[in-house]
């Protein structure tokens, strides 16, 4: 055996062997969230009145998808390291043919989202406003505790901004709120007051509101007004650069595995 194919062989079954590992972690993952229920929270926030709506059970889906991903790396990782392994010629084309197929799946995933980025976000709020309607700002359900909290880690409200809560005056007020912070003027939950905690609260009170009401009308500089989505967009963005060095890693990796797949082929006896 000469030193390029040993090169090759180890370069192929060290990156395989990272896959398996990293497939079999998210295999482990989407079982242990499926069986055990822990998407259930994240199901509920995403779950909607449509009973048709494709998002309805999204918590499920991300769970079987982590279990579909998980396998499928997992197989392939094992094709990878038995291929480079015993020199079967047959697995290594194969594994050569999948890596490619994937490879061109990401260009084209990157491609469709560069261009229909404005579709996809205009959905996403769509879907989310929804969301919005059951909001109670005393974060006693799931729903709203989810919102509440993303609203305080992200620094924003609602969707699109505060504003999303003017047609939701009526149902988001919460009991403790007092009669003189209701009405369409007040439309700004106190979850989305930058002095307010809601997590330090076991329950809001009527002082709650007289402490913060400043907040309670928009625009004003004490309450969040930048909608969630962008807020967490922006977030992305700010590390931007890390998703891009990342992908340009796993794109590089790509090539040299199927590089090295196909030259292991070539020599093969």
């Amino acid at each position: 055996m000469s030193a390029g194919e040993t090169c090759s062989k180890i370069i192929v079954v060290t990156i395989n062997l990272i896959f398996l590992l990293f497939g079999l972690a998210a295999l482990v993952a989407g079982i242990v969230f499926k069986v055990g229920g822990a998407w259930s929270t994240v199901s509920d926030f995403l779950k909607i009145a449509d009973e048709n709506s494709e998002i309805k059970n999204a918590g499920e889906a991300l769970a079987l998808g982590a279990i579909i991903f998980g396998s499928i790396i997992v197989v392939i990782a094992i094709t990878g390291c038995i291929g480079a392994c015993c020199k079967v010629k047959c697995l290594l084309v194969l594994y050569g043919i999948v890596v490619i197929i994937i490879l061109l799946a990401e260009i084209a995933v990157v491609i469709v989202v560069g261009v229909k980025s404005s579709d996809v976000e205009n959905k996403t709020d769509e879907a989310l406003l929804k969301t919005l309607v059951n909001y109670k700002e005393n974060s006693t359900d799931d729903i709203s505790r989810a919102w509440s909290i993303v609203f305080k880690e992200f620094k924003c409200c609602g969707v699109k901004g505060n504003v999303d809560f003017r047609n939701y005056t009526s149902t988001f007020y919460a009991n403790e709120r007092p009669a003189q912070y209701k009405g369409s003027i007040y439309y700004v939950p106190i979850t989305c007051c930058s002095k307010f905690n809601f997590e330090a609260k076991k329950s809001l009170s009527s002082s709650d509101f007289d402490t913060n009401k400043n907040c309670l009308t928009a625009p004003n500089s004490e309450a969040y007004d930048k909608g969630c989505v962008k807020s967490i967009i922006n977030s992305v963005l700010d590390h931007k650069w890390a998703f891009i060095g990342v992908g340009i890693a796993i794109f590089f990796i790509e090539i040299l595995v199927i590089a090295m797949a196909f030259y292991l082929c070539s020599r093969h006896d």
